[in-house]
Order: C-alpha cells, then sequence, then structure tokens
C-alpha cells in the first residue's frame, strides 16, 4: 500500500515498539508525517525505530513533531536533507538548538517552534528566501539564551512573526516587511521598543500586532508610552514595567489609536487611569491586574469606553471606590472583579449599562454580601443575567 501521509499516536510509554509498519517501497511516497505524543503530563524520547532516518521519506513535505525531547538535543538523522520539506513544527519539544544546516531547507515555508522553549535558532534566513510563517520558542527571566538571532536578511516575505524577543533577536529590516499581517513581540529596551513602534507604522497589511513591554523598558522617558498608545496598526498591548504618573502625563491626542486590547500588569500606577484610558476609540478588552492602580478612587467619566466590551479589575488591594457615570461603557458586556479586597460596593451606574450580560466576583466576601438577592447593592445588578460569585 502506497500511504502518502503518515500519523502515529504515542499514548503510553509501553506503546513505543507498537508502530505502524512501513517498507522501503512505502517511505518514498509519503508526503507528511506526524509524530504525536499523547503521554498525560510526559516529554518522552521519540522512539528510534520511528525514525530510523527521516533522509528515506525523500518526499517529504510536512514534517510535526509534539511533545517529543531528542537525544543529544539534537533533531532526527535526516531531516535538513529533506529539500521538499515545506513546514516543519516543533510542538511542545526538548532540544538544545536547530542545526546551521537548517539553510539547505531553501523551500520551506513555515517554522514553528510553539511551546518549545529555549531553543537555540541559527542564523540561517538569508538562504531561506521562501520562509512566510516564522513562530520561534519563548524565552522565560530563567532560561534566556546568549545569542543573536538575526533577522536582517531573508524574511521580507514574512506574513507571520511570531514571540520576536528583544534579548536574543535582531530585526533591522522592519521597513521592508511589506507582506506582515501576524506579529507577536516582546520589548525589553527602549531602543529596540522605539523601532518596532516606527516599523509598524509601515506595514500596510498587518492584522494582529501584539507588543509586550517587560520591566526593563522606561516608559517614562521619550515620551514612550505616549508612542506605545498611538501607535497606528497597534491592536494588543501589554504593559509589565512601572508607570507611576507617566499615563497621567500623557498630552498626546488618543482618537487615532488603534488599540482593541490593553494588559496592565504590575504597572503601579498613581494616578487614576480612567480618565485618559477611556478616549482610546477602539478598545474592546482592558485588563488591570496585579497592583497596576496603587490609588484609592476610580471614576469612568461619561462617554468614556466607546468600545468596551470587557473589562477586569484584578488584584487591586488600595482600590476603595470606583463611580461609573452616565454613558459609560455604553456596550460593556462582561465585567470581572477580584482580589479587591478594600472595594466598598459596586458602582451605581452599572445599573444604566443594558449591554451587561455577565459579572463575576471572586474572592471578594464582602461584596459578595453586598450584591446578593437580600444585599443593599442588589438592585444595581439586578438586571444582569449572569452574576457569578466565587469564594
Amino acid at each position: 500500500m502506497k500511504i502518502q501521509h503518515l500519523a502515529i499516536n504515542f499514548r503510553s510509554e509501553v506503546e513505543h515498539e507498537l508502530i505502524v509498519a512501513y517498507g522501503e517501497d512505502t517511505r518514498e511516497h509519503i508526503r507528511s508525517v506526524r509524530l504525536c505524543n499523547l503521554v498525560e503530563s510526559n516529554v518522552v524520547e521519540i522512539p528510534p525505530q520511528s525514525i530510523a532516518d527521516f533522509q528515506k521519506f525523500k518526499l517529504v513535505r510536512d514534517l510535526l513533531f509534539f511533545r517529543f525531547k531528542f537525544a543529544g538535543g539534537k533533531l532526527p538523522k535526516g531531516i535538513t536533507k529533506l529539500v521538499h520539506l515545506r513546514r516543519l513544527l516543533l510542538y511542545g519539544c526538548e532540544l538544545d538548538k536547530l542545526p546551521s544546516s537548517m539553510r539547505n531547507l531553501v523551500y520551506m515555508d513555515t517554522l514553528d517552534l510553539t511551546g518549545s522553549s529555549n531553543v537555540e535558532v541559527p542564523n540561517v534566513f538569508k538562504e531561506m528566501l521562501r520562509l512566510k510563517h516564522l513562530i520561534l520558542p519563548i524565552y522565560g527571566n530563567e532560561n534566556i539564551r546568549n545569542y543573536r538571532l538575526r533577522l536582517d536578511e531573508g524574511v521580507y516575505e514574512l506574513e507571520t512573526l511570531a514571540f520576536f524577543d528583544s534579548r536574543c533577536h535582531e530585526l533591522k529590516t522592519m521597513d521592508r516587511m511589506k507582506n506582515l499581517r501576524f506579529f507577536i513581540a516582546a520589548m525589553y529596551n527602549n531602543e529596540s521598543l522605539s523601532a518596532i513602534m516606527n516599523g509598524i507604522m509601515n506595514w500596510n497589511k498587518i492584522q494582529v500586532c501584539q507588543v509586550t513591554i517587560r520591566g526593563s523598558c522606561d516608559l517614562t522617558s521619550e515620551e514612550m508610552l505616549e508612542k506605545a498608545l498611538t501607535c497606528p496598526n497597534l491592536s494588543d498591548l501589554i504593559i509589565w514595567s512601572k508607570l507611576g504618573k507617566a499615563l497621567a502625563k500623557c498630552e498626546s491626542d488618543l482618537s487615532s489609536s488603534k488599540l482593541k486590547c490593553l494588559n496592565l500588569i504590575g504597572c503601579e500606577i498613581e494616578d487614576d487611569p480612567m480618565g485618559l484610558l477611556g478616549k482610546l476609540p477602539c478598545l474592546i478588552i482592558l485588563r488591570i491586574h496585579h497592583k497596576s492602580f496603587v490609588g484609592e478612587e476610580m471614576r469612568c467619566p461619561a462617554n468614556s469606553f466607546p468600545s468596551l466590551k470587557k473589562l477586569v479589575l484584578r488584584g487591586l488591594p488600595n482600590l476603595r471606590e470606583w463611580r461609573v457615570e452616565a454613558g459609560a461603557m455604553p456596550l460593556l458586556s462582561k465585567l470581572t472583579i477580584a482580589d479587591c479586597s478594600c472595594l466598598e460596593m459596586v458602582p451605581e451606574g452599572l445599573n444604566g449599562i443594558s449591554t451587561l450580560k455577565t459579572l463575576s466576583i471572586k474572592h471578594m466576601p464582602e461584596l459578595r454580601e453586598r450584591v446578593s438577592p437580600s444585599g443593599p447593592d442588589f438592585y444595581k445588578v439586578r438586571p444582569v443575567p449572569l452574576i457569578i460569585i466565587k469564594e
């Protein structure tokens, strides 16, 4: 039988000898190979009898490994000699680095390292001119590699560039990436952040653009925060950096912002941020997490947050009073309040938001009592169809 697509799922570690048999006359017809480790909570070493020599799969175009570790931290023998290979996907795999012989794969369309952390990627993209989708590994603070991947040549046709990390990746030709549609990056210094913001302005085909600003970026100087909030084509922004009074000092017109999702984590904002953030015309999701606001009072002015549909306030231990004026958040459909131990009551203005469908209150026993059917705040939330309260 001339098999063209081969998929093997391992459901236990003792199954390794129970491999689908294939003969010498079969391998030369196979176009795709997918090996998936479905052993619960274990990343197992790939069974050698299933991958004797990938070079014999001469016509393979699609090769996928899911949750495997490789002997010596290296790719199996023969993979970089598969000249017809279009897609190589290493999902949740354990290996040290990819070989420099990856440059032989000149027809490669997709290299996907989703979930394969701490993998060193060689500088081979100068030769891989047909690459369109590049998903890089994610590096944590503990396993960051001391190397530089230069994305300065051979990536001009990219449509997807995900998990770019300014600590170990370098991108100097952003203005030439005219086809980029999907971009995810984590920026750790102001120089890289500024360059990325300038590049995003020229990406006319961009559809999803997410930038995470981490703690080593200083957003209190050079109007960096204003550049991030007003950057055209930026749809998703995560700020994981101390802001202090920087937000209150923003003077730029936010009406041109295209920002749809904003996550604030550990920002320690001292002044009420709602007045300024409420001016973001396209903002749909706002999450304020983990001491991102350290003040006691917040106010959502009338007509603020015209597009907001989801709001999360979590881990704001000093928040005591929150006011929502009539006309604010007219499209809000889901509200989550969690771990805000000092919040005395839900806002009066909630009962005027007819679109509110779900209210979640978590780890706030006093507020739980106030919104109960016998509580003093129940009239404010009575119109909400679904109220979720967790201890």
